[in-house]
């Protein structure tokens, strides 16, 4: 799929893309309409009356791509930001039911759990509104897409980030390439840490990495299931939020080797 949105796993407050695999991908890919609807219906977004434009939008998606696991869990996102928690639940578990091996399921299914209180107890079946809001974070303007520094191109990786309160995350969506063999392989990079008043950046960064075809040359892959190498990371914020620059290890025939990137808003 083209991923129209895909935020953090961690803090679950925004939208996420998981394509375990292509037949998941495809399943998604006729519904791209829709969920570009979704997420710019989202973007709009402040009250509940506009959580549920965006819910209304990624509910067709998953109307008419019932396979799309993708749809299923933005709808259950964007319905628990408009007050709708039973429905947000329901979304959630057909999510988990399309794709119970995702790297973010635990995550999801204790979603699930809060959700289901949160209905049996009746919490605010209404979102709240821009004003009665907590105080946004002063690191809530990064949100949004970016892309690597020098690679900001059509048909590159674009990374999705989210933050709440000192808490970010920074998603890749699934970047899909054919290797020298002609054989299919994915790259999805997850970036997650905090971030401090001062633009310090202290977490890890996880690198995945899947291949389709047992022929792949890719043999350390899995075949059908994300792998990830996790590494300390650091960062800061400079140029006013402009860029972000991260260093981290980067494992070349099992050795690490330190490596500074820097992202800029796509």
């Amino acid at each position: 799929m083209k991923h129209p949105l895909a935020v953090s796993v961690i803090a679950l407050a925004a939208v996420i893309i998981i394509a375990p695999g292509p037949a998941r991908a495809d399943a998604c890919a006729v519904v791209e309409r829709e969920m570009t609807f979704g997420e710019v219906a989202l973007k709009q977004a402040s009250d509940q009356a506009g959580y549920m434009k965006s819910a209304r939008e990624f509910e067709a998606a998953a109307k008419k791509a019932p396979g799309c696991a993708a749809a299923q869990f933005n709808l259950g996102l964007v319905l628990e930001k408009a007050g709708q928690y039973e429905k947000a639940r329901l979304a959630l578990l057909k999510y988990l039911e399309l794709v119970p091996n995702a790297p973010d399921a635990a995550a999801v299914r204790k979603k699930t759990y809060e959700l289901e209180y949160l209905a049996r107890e009746g919490t605010g079946t209404v979102a709240p509104t821009a004003a009665a809001s907590q105080p946004a974070s002063p690191w809530a303007k990064l949100e949004g897409q970016w892309c690597q520094v020098g690679l900001c191109r059509n048909d590159t990786p674009v990374f999705d980030l989210m933050v709440k309160g000192e808490q970010f995350s920074m998603v890749m969506r699934p970047f899909y390439i054919h290797s020298p063999t002609n054989c299919k392989i994915g790259q999805k990079d997850i970036l997650e840490g905090s971030i401090s008043a001062t633009g310090a950046i202290q977490g890890t960064r996880r690198s995945g990495g899947i291949r389709f075809e047992p022929r792949c040359v890719a043999g350390r892959l899995p075949i059908n299931q994300w792998n990830y190498e996790t590494s300390p990371m650091t960062g800061r914020v400079t140029g006013q939020g402009a860029i972000l620059e991260f260093t981290f290890n980067q494992y070349v025939s099992g050795r690490p080797h330190p490596v500074t990137l820097q992202y800029q808003r796509r």
